[in-house]
């Protein structure tokens, strides 16, 4: 299932948003069950996200009273790094401003009927390939699976590799750096130096020859590989 959030202060928007929504999954992704939990009130959205209670999706508008549809998104981001958000605005100048959010798309209101398919289209592509990325990692007969978005960063330590996930803790896995990576085979995660590779989603800064990710450890980048680590994120992050 897909959780979807809407958040509009405007009712009547954010109604025609919803019957659009459900109207499009009826007609082009029948297998695919969709939840939908309107918010007409952003800080009580803002106080959900706080709460840890998760969604996949978040349709936003971008100008709301008290907390605004950007504010948000740099809260879901800190929490929930892996969410898709799209914005939604009857002010296209403002839409560079939503991509610092790795926002997915930006609609305007102006042309919402035109625009919104495609944003519907782009949101499902984008949810399937994280719902079935998973690393399976065995263990003598067993077998765990971890959530792409939930691996932090993978480092080889001594003679074996350490995933370090988000609420699975440090798992071990006896296979090398180049074969976890191969595996994963996501643009999403990139090596910092020989001996680490890191999910983008969770770098909350640069600086210097380190990163800070949005745990608040730092990790260093290799100084042969600091050029083009840099250059990646950024142009990940646009």
């Amino acid at each position: 299932m897909i959780r979807i959030a809407l958040c509009d202060d405007n009712k009547e928007d954010m109604l025609q948003l919803h019957q659009k929504i459900i109207e499009w999954y009826r007609e082009n992704s029948k297998n695919q069950s969709v939840s939908i939990t309107e918010y007409s009130d952003s800080v009580y959205l803002s106080s959900v996200i706080d709460a840890g209670d998760s969604h996949d999706v978040f349709f936003l508008d971008v100008e709301m009273p008290k907390v605004d549809g950007f504010q948000l998104a740099d809260k879901i981001r800190n929490k929930l790094p892996a969410a898709i958000i799209v914005f939604l605005t009857s002010h296209s100048e403002l839409a560079p401003d939503g991509y610092k959010f790795r926002a997915l798309r930006y609609v305007s209101k102006l042309v919402f009927s035109q625009k919104l398919p495609e944003a519907l289209e782009a949101v499902q592509k984008e949810f399937s390939a994280l719902e079935s990325g998973y690393l399976v990692v065995p263990h003598y007969t067993d077998a765990l699976r971890i959530p792409y978005n939930e691996i932090l960063y993978v480092q080889h330590i001594l003679r074996s590799s350490q995933i370090y996930t988000l609420r699975q803790g440090v798992i071990k896995d006896n296979r090398g750096l180049k074969t976890i990576y191969s595996v994963i085979g996501n643009k999403r995660f990139i090596y910092i130096d020989r001996s680490t590779f890191v999910n983008i989603d969770f770098i909350r800064e640069l600086k210097g020859n380190e990163i800070i990710l949005r745990t608040g450890e730092s990790l260093a980048i290799s100084r042969p590989m600091l050029a083009n680590v840099k250059e990646t994120i950024v142009r990940m992050w646009r």
